[in-house]
């Protein structure tokens, strides 16, 4: 019964319990990449992922709830900052096992997913 669990867990099978994620800081003026810009992201969890170039891109765990971006370059603010994690399709294949497989899913974080891309908005700082 457990192997059938394990083998059930198609989320987990499938996409796995981490995520690659494009991330992009760009100027809502221009729509172009902010040079030098430095982003970092902070899960639910609190762990921290740096993004090591703009753009670039991290490899984070899924099912850690919201993640927080944190875009810096002096001269500019962010504009967004949270991107939510939604539902895996992929988890629905578990009802054709009776649902074995949604606790190993729900546990590896593979029932939740994240964008593959995220774009962060920066506008210029008006020094009035």
């Amino acid at each position: 019964i457990t192997m059938l669990a394990f083998l059930a867990a198609c989320a987990t099978i499938f996409d796995g319990g981490t995520q690659r994620i494009e991330v992009q800081a760009v100027n809502v003026i221009s729509n172009k990449p902010v040079k030098d810009a430095i982003c970092s992201i902070t899960d639910e969890m609190g762990v921290v992922y740096m993004v090591p170039e703009n753009p670039g891109s991290i490899k984070v765990k899924k099912g850690q709830g919201v993640l927080h971006f944190d875009c810096k370059r002096p001269g500019f603010v962010q504009k967004n900052t949270e991107i939510p994690e939604s539902f895996n399709n992929t988890a629905f294949l578990n009802i054709f096992t009776g649902g074995a497989g949604f606790f190993v899913d729900a546990v590896s974080g593979a029932m939740m997913e994240y964008p593959t891309k995220v774009v962060i908005r920066m506008e210029e700082e008006s020094n009035y």
